[in-house]
């Protein structure tokens, strides 16, 4: 997996840093599908209850995450 700034089109959990929209260096964040609007991606960021465009958040992207294997 590599950083790029191309903002991320498919559901799953992703690194972001370096946006203005977050404090910290680096986080992870859960890219998902509005349940009324499927053709619009969001993101939700762990520490807030409400969601936002992918459009509108700036930074580095990394995944989608792979899930461990059990």
């Amino acid at each position: 997996m590599r950083w790029t700034t191309e903002k991320p089109t498919e559901p799953g959990f992703y690194w972001l840093r370096g946006s203005p929209a977050i404090e910290e260096p680096a986080t992870i964040v859960e890219v998902f599908y509005h349940h009324h609007i499927r053709s619009q991606v969001f993101v939700r960021f762990f520490d807030r209850e409400c969601g936002m465009d992918v459009s509108g958040v700036d930074g580095e992207w990394c995944g989608p995450i792979q899930p461990p294997e059990s």
